[in-house]
């Protein structure tokens, strides 16, 4: 547990870290602390020293490092909000369709993109493109569906677009799992090798990833995650980092761990190869 008093000491630390580089690393261990506790800290901070922290972070850092330690003292909301209007402006469409498919309070987002940048997201996904991967992601958990095994493979069969969007964007993730078991069993075909059949392009990168969503988020995320270190693809690897690894990194198996520390540490350096390994970490 953290007390209010930790919480004043951790911003006075913050502070004076940003202004010497021999300090980042007490920028780093502050950064240790729970998602709440880091609010926290960053709500004091602005009220002892009158400047949100991420503004000083801004000022004084730079670079992936500065990106990552401002996400993780920020509400997630925001920085999916944040990331999602970046995909968005320029056009950077795989990192839109993980963004999107990846959140978990749908409605928490849309609020944010609306308050902060004036988006409404189904919109302008709409106004992006009117193939079946735009579809889903406008209509991403929009609804609640009951979906039964024959129901999926209907749509498979009749290669009904609209069903698939209908049945993608709302079905839930145990619904899903369950589904996708009962699928293999009964018509000899996993739903993976249908969707590949079905979609192709931008269609079939988008269901894919979001039946791997759907039937085990975990390691999905564990391997999105990867991908992205492996790419140095930055934006992927903070975004997930700071919104889905302290929930998950318990849950997911010692080995997979292991490979994300070294592939952080193959394919990063600096102050950012280290606060990415202190975010992943199991042992604090």
């Amino acid at each position: 547990m953290f007390s209010c008093c930790s919480g004043v000491f951790s911003a006075g630390v913050l502070h004076r870290a940003m202004f010497f580089r021999a300090n980042v690393a007490k920028l780093i261990k502050v950064a240790r602390h729970p998602l709440h506790v880091r609010l926290k800290i960053a709500k004091r901070y602005q009220k002892k020293f009158g400047v949100p922290l991420c503004f000083s972070f801004e000022q004084k850092l730079k670079g992936s490092f500065k990106t990552l330690i401002q996400c993780l003292f920020s509400c997630q909301f925001d920085v999916q909000a944040d990331f999602i209007a970046n995909a968005l402006k320029h056009q950077h469409i795989f990192e839109l369709i993980i963004f999107i498919l990846m959140m978990d309070d749908v409605q928490g987002v849309k609020g944010q993109l609306n308050v902060r940048y004036d988006i409404q997201l189904e919109i302008v996904i709409k106004r992006l493109s009117n193939k079946p991967w735009a579809q889903l992601l406008a209509r991403w958990r929009e609804n609640t569906v009951q979906v039964s095994v024959e129901q999926l493979h209907s749509a498979f069969k009749h290669k009904n677009e609209r069903t698939l969007v209908q049945i993608y964007s709302g079905i839930g993730y145990e619904n899903y799992k369950n589904i996708c078991d009962q699928y293999a069993a009964k018509y000899k075909e996993t739903v993976e090798s249908r969707i590949r059949k079905k979609f192709m392009n931008r269609d079939q990168e988008c269901f894919l990833l979001c039946h791997y969503i759907l039937y085990d988020k975990n390691n999905c995320i564990y391997t999105c995650v990867i991908n992205a270190l492996q790419k140095k693809n930055d934006r992927v690897t903070i975004l997930l980092s700071t919104v889905y690894a302290e929930n998950i990194k318990q849950q997911l198996e010692v080995d997979h761990i292991a490979h994300i520390l070294r592939d952080i540490i193959s394919n990063t350096s600096d102050y950012y190869q280290l606060l990415l390994c202190e975010v992943w970490n199991t042992i604090q």
